[in-house]
């Protein structure tokens, strides 16, 4: 599966088929993972893909894809329902028994974050603290200008074009553009093995943001305050939150 911010949103909850019958996730998992941690995981995982409306991400799921990145993120419906209230309080809801029921170790399998950026530290992060790091991931996605989604702005600018969103100073030089990089500074929560992945990131953002016209940051953007454990640019596109992906993707074969 191609990681993407386009499958860590669809992942923000696990998908399931189209019966919205979830799977054993038991393969995807570290063998050493008590055996409470799959049912657990499994019997969780339903509400929270009703609540958070995944249905319209299943198609970017499968294989081949019958949804674009560019549809889901300009989707109306789709980010409103990821960043939504409900949404945070099934999140919590899922998160209480995962982290109860899968122990302090590594939680996913080596296989299952093969050929993701950094690997070798996601798969070492036990189910609290990856369940953070997906909290942080949602709230750089659910950032807002005013009433708008910037992910939702961001990527109609550029029209649906990843290449664009850190090239085109027409599409990052805005109030979204200032307030992604204030998300990504949050990292409150964030596991201490990915703080300075993070912290790299925003830097390098930050330099983009340097170069920007007089007055094209300032407005009524903020971010988002959505993540409920811990509080889109192509620099999260192809880094940090393909972790999240890999977290709430591990029931999809």
């Amino acid at each position: 599966m191609k990681v993407t911010l386009a499958t860590v949103s669809a992942a923000i909850v696990l998908a399931s088929s189209a019966q919205a019958q979830v799977p054993s996730v038991g393969s995807y998992l570290n063998s050493g993972v008590p055996s409470t941690c799959s049912p657990a995981f499994t019997s969780a995982a339903l509400p929270l893909f009703t609540s958070c409306g995944l249905s319209e991400a299943l198609g970017l799921l499968s294989s081949p894809a019958t949804t674009t990145l560019a549809q889901l993120m300009q989707s109306k419906t789709f980010i409103p329902n990821v960043c939504s209230s409900a949404c945070t309080t099934a999140y919590g809801a899922f998160a209480t028994p995962v982290e109860a029921a899968c122990g302090s170790g590594p939680l996913l399998a080596a296989s299952t974050v093969a050929g993701v950026p950094d690997a070798d530290k996601i798969s070492q992060l036990d189910a609290t603290d990856l369940l953070n790091a997906v909290s942080w991931a949602r709230g750089v996605l659910c950032t807002q200008s005013g009433s708008s989604y910037c992910a939702q702005t961001t990527f109609a600018a550029a029209g649906g074009n990843y290449q664009e969103i850190l090239t085109n100073q027409t599409v990052y030089c805005t109030p979204c553009g200032q307030a992604v990089v204030t998300a990504l500074k949050t990292t409150t929560g964030l596991p201490a093995s990915l703080v300075p992945d993070v912290n790299s990131l925003s830097a390098n953002a930050t330099q983009a943001l340097a170069s920007c016209p007089a007055g094209s940051l300032t407005a009524n953007a903020t971010a988002s305050t959505t993540a409920s454990k811990s509080g889109a640019s192509k620099t999260v596109v192809g880094s940090l939150a393909g972790l999240a992906a890999v977290a709430l993707s591990v029931i999809v074969a």
